[in-house]
């Protein structure tokens, strides 16, 4: 990144798969860390209950874009009213870098589909969504392939305690 912010020719997708990943689901605070030294399974106990992937998905600073706060703000109520529209379980989460100098409020979402996730994601002018199951999958929205991959690590807490507060004081 420089000083007027992401080049819009190159994929962000080194930064993508670097991110960690925080949901509140079901009265607990997670927090998925990449490690590839993980084997594959060893981490996704936490969401071992899902029997379909867990979609994380966000409608601000539509890629190479650098929205204000109240303008992502009112993005992210629009893609929860859609969501709400579609009946899809969604739930807080966050996307940010392990310093926590960037992060994107975003959703996990239950229950969907692929192509439907896929296709909402579009609607919001975004680049990628995440789909959490074994592994954390970064989804291009417009081929529909996986772009990264990455073992990782859960962390997990009652929501709202201030055990897995991270750098940006998240708490959903």
């Amino acid at each position: 990144m420089s000083d007027q912010g992401p080049d819009p020719t190159v994929a962000p997708w080194p930064q993508y798969a670097e991110a960690i990943v925080e949901l509140i689901l079901d009265g607990r605070h997670l927090v998925l860390t990449p490690d590839d030294a993980v084997a594959q399974g060893d981490a996704c106990d936490e969401l071992a209950g899902s029997a379909t992937p867990i979609w994380v998905l966000t409608a601000g600073d539509p890629y190479p874009a650098e929205l204000g706060a109240v303008e992502n703000a009112a993005r992210l109520q629009r893609l929860c009213d859609e969501l709400d529209a579609l009946g899809l379980q969604h739930h807080p989460a966050l996307g940010r870098s392990r310093d926590g100098a960037a992060s994107e409020v975003s959703r996990a979402v239950r229950g969907a589909e692929r192509a439907n996730v896929l296709a909402i994601a579009a609607r919001h002018g975004q680049l990628a969504v995440y789909e959490i199951a074994a592994r954390i999958d970064c989804v291009d929205v417009a081929s529909s392939s996986v772009v990264t991959s990455r073992a990782y690590v859960v962390s997990s807490a009652p929501a709202g305690s201030d055990e897995l507060i991270g750098p940006t004081g998240w708490r959903g």
